[in-house]
């Protein structure tokens, strides 16, 4: 599978029927990385991003198939309980505050049918490479020296906007020349918000594709996938 990473590929296998019956609901879509895969196995697929470029994008790249421009967290045109399978990939939930986060989990399970399953990505507040400031590369090249000098800039105008508090940590790390500010969370605190949104946990997989157990090295990965789904 092109462009699928080792951890969707585990959740692509397991969740096969889910996806194969549908309908299913792509949140983050992008360029259509992950729609290429899915809409070919996809009873019903749907694909939804906030970027008016992305959507056009998308469906000028697969025609025939539906395209949505909207707010992860508040998907009125589509109806409650209507999709299988939902996926929110490339840590793209990861774009947005806290607030805003859970309002987007309240809206997947919202839109989750009766035994459907949310897989998404999370950055790991654990991880222990997390770049938290540019660093010049070596050797030395004006090319690169331009670059974290754009970098450096950037994070000395965003970098009062990192929080840290015992749930999560919003942290302005090298996407975007360090233009950002992105949201982490460790395994741990992550299966708690889900529980407390109305969620249980089916598995968690590493980076790498593995599932993970509570005593696993949680350093190691730089992100989590999370499968789940809406309690009764």
């Amino acid at each position: 599978m092109p462009d699928i990473t080792p951890a969707e590929q585990f959740i692509f296998a397991q969740e096969h029927a889910r996806i194969e019956t549908g309908p299913v609901l792509d949140i983050g879509v992008g360029a259509g990385r992950t729609t290429a895969y899915l809409a070919t196995v996809a009873g019903q697929y749907c694909g939804v991003d906030y970027s008016p470029k992305m959507i056009g994008y998308c469906r000028d790249r697969f025609p025939g198939l539906e395209f949505i421009l909207a707010d992860a967290a508040d998907m009125p045109m589509l109806a409650s309980g209507s999709f299988a399978f939902i996926l929110f990939s490339f840590n793209g939930i990861d774009s947005v505050d806290h607030a805003h986060r859970l309002r987007i989990l309240g809206e997947v399970r919202r839109l989750l049918a009766p035994g459907g399953r949310f897989a998404f990505s999370a950055h790991n507040r654990a991880y222990r490479d997390i770049q938290r400031r540019p660093r010049f590369r070596r050797p030395l090249r004006l090319r690169g020296v331009a670059r974290t000098g754009v970098e450096i800039a950037n994070h000395l105008r965003v970098r009062r906007r990192a929080y840290q508090c015992d749930e999560y940590a919003l942290i302005n790390d090298p996407p975007h020349l360090f233009s950002i500010i992105t949201y982490y969370i460790g395994r741990g605190a992550q299966i708690a918000q889900l529980q407390a949104q109305g969620f249980r946990v089916v598995t968690v997989i590493d980076a790498d594709g593995r599932a993970v157990s509570d005593g696993g090295d949680e350093t190691a990965s730089p992100n989590y996938y999370y499968l789940v789904e809406a309690r009764a």
